[in-house]
């Protein structure tokens, strides 16, 4: 039998029941414990017996931590630790129990910022503390599991190339599997992955921009490549500065992600040919934007919050606050797995800056809580696009259009076309 990925919860193959999804840690666990298990130099091999009492060979690509570090300027820290201050003092947010719960972890790195020295030591060992941790799987719980834990590391490393097929097909580097058969898949089996390396190539050579894998700080989990070290984080930041890249070249180049998590969306859409960015986030997360921009970018072309620009400004930081109160207008929003998670006030007070000031509104989030992006009331009349999210199951993907303050007609015929193109 040919090999199978086991991946988020189910089988990357054909032919076997949908209830093995339950079973994701079962199976994981007779993997970690099969005294059959061995490592190759590019792979590791072992027998796996699924709940139909199907024997398969499963085969995980290599994968690592990453070892290099790149080093921050000290005055660039010095700037850090001031627009931390500067920001928390503006703007201590007010949280949802989720947040508040991340933010409890953090409150040691608080108190080192809000310290006189520029020490460089809990910036440079992300996978040692919290600072990350809530939007990049870089953070000490992830990293010791990943270093202890084979049934954890396994199931991530499946995960990981999932989401990278899931990337190929989305932007068609790779033709979408119909479980109906036909002449590309005559017998309903999905086809194998093929080498990490490849379908990466592939990627590439379809959204005609060059992907690198930027691993800037040590212990980053992922998948060997030539490209560096693969995370999953990094594949929805591909995709998500990719949809932003084709939006923008609708709609325009000025774009503001709300909640930005690490900064690897900002990172790509700049390398993709957006020409400047800006990320709206609460404090902390800031300063993890600004350690990872800064080891990327060269610092004088990025303003922390709280800072004035410059000629050389390509990436803004900014605060909450900031754009709760500013007139400046904008092309392109981008929200990612956030905004269902604050409260609903908030949610209200971020659709009415976005349609103070914005052009259009590029939702992904999920709808497992009370309040959805596309449900609410203040931006359910400017929807012109829903669709599942190609990378994750359970999140939806939204485009919200408003210009000179009019929104699409109800009727999705010759009106709304019209509309539409007059809005562009």
């Amino acid at each position: 039998m040919a090999a199978h990925w086991l991946c988020r919860g189910n089988l990357y193959a054909a032919g076997l029941s949908k209830s093995l999804g339950g079973k994701l840690a079962q199976s994981s666990a007779r993997l970690a414990s099969a005294p059959e298990a061995y490592h190759t130099e590019n792979a590791i091999l072992a027998p796996i017996s699924t709940a139909d009492g199907i024997n398969l060979v499963q085969t995980l690509p290599a994968s690592t931590f990453t070892t290099t570090l790149t080093e921050l300027p000290l005055g660039f820290i010095g700037r850090i630790k001031a627009s931390y201050c500067a920001s928390f003092v503006q703007s201590a947010p007010d949280l949802n129990p989720l947040w508040t719960f991340i933010a409890d972890k953090t409150k040691d790195l608080h108190e080192e910022l809000l310290e006189s020295s520029l020490s460089t030591d809990f910036l440079d060992r992300c996978g040692d503390n919290n600072l990350n941790y809530g939007f990049d799987m870089l953070a000490v719980e992830f990293t010791r599991r990943f270093k202890n834990d084979l049934d954890y590391k396994n199931y991530w490393i499946g995960t990981i190339v999932s989401d990278l097929v899931y990337l190929a097909e989305a932007v068609g580097a790779k033709r979408y599997w119909n479980p109906e058969g036909g002449a590309a898949f005559p017998y309903k089996d999905k086809p194998e992955v093929g080498a990490v390396d490849d379908l990466v190539d592939a990627i590439q050579d379809k959204i005609r921009h060059e992907i690198l894998f930027p691993n800037p700080l040590p212990n980053e989990f992922g998948l060997e490549t030539k490209k560096g070290i693969l995370s999953q984080r990094t594949i929805h930041a591909i995709y998500q500065a990719w949809r932003l890249k084709q939006v923008s070249d609708l709609y325009g180049y000025k774009v503001i992600e709300l909640g930005g998590g690490l900064g690897k969306t900002a990172f790509y859409a700049l390398k993709f040919g957006i020409p400047s960015y800006t990320l709206v986030d609460i404090p902390m997360t800031l300063v993890a934007q600004a350690n990872f921009l800064g080891r990327q970018f060269d610092p004088d072309t990025i303003s922390l919050a709280n800072e004035p620009e410059s000629d050389k400004t390509k990436i803004r930081l900014r605060s909450t606050a900031w754009f709760n109160t500013t007139d400046e207008k904008f092309d392109i929003l981008l929200n990612v797995d956030s905004l269902t998670e604050m409260k609903l006030d908030i949610m209200r007070e971020y659709a009415d800056d976005y349609l103070r000031n914005g052009k259009v509104f590029l939702s992904i989030n999920h709808e497992a809580n009370e309040q959805t992006v596309g449900g609410m009331s203040e931006l359910a009349p400017y929807c012109i696009s829903r669709a599942p999210y190609w990378l994750r199951q359970g999140y939806i993907e939204e485009i919200f259009l408003k210009q000179n303050g009019t929104h699409p007609p109800a009727a999705q015929g010759a009106a709304f076309w019209r509309w539409f193109l007059k809005a562009k």
